[in-house]
């Protein structure tokens, strides 16, 4: 039963990420997300999805390596698995923003 509470702050911290990198993209249209600090404007209430991000994620990870007793260097690869999704938001948001600088630029 651990491991399915573990999977399951996972798949919500996951989310959180997903949340949180989706909301700033909503409200920054014009500017990049930034991967150190923090973009030009912010959305009401941003910090609660980064709360939840981390101590889901966090706790899900320890949970899960309770559970199986699998190697310590896997919890960094839980870690960055459930994070990946939010993070290709940024990436995505990232790109569509260089991609309309770039068209509106002279030539």
């Amino acid at each position: 039963m651990e491991l399915f509470w573990g999977i399951a702050l996972i798949v919500v911290g996951g989310t959180a990420t997903v949340v949180d990198n989706w909301r700033h993209a909503v409200v920054n249209p014009e500017h990049r997300i930034p991967w150190i600090g923090r973009p030009p404007v912010l959305p009401r209430a941003w910090y609660v999805a980064r709360v939840i991000m981390g101590f889901a994620t966090v706790y899900g990870v320890l949970t899960v390596m309770r559970a199986t007793e699998l190697p310590m260097f896997m919890a960094a690869v839980l870690a960055a698995v459930a994070v990946l999704p939010g993070f290709s938001v940024a990436v995505a948001h990232n790109r569509r923003v260089r991609h309309r600088q770039l068209e509106a630029a002279p030539r």
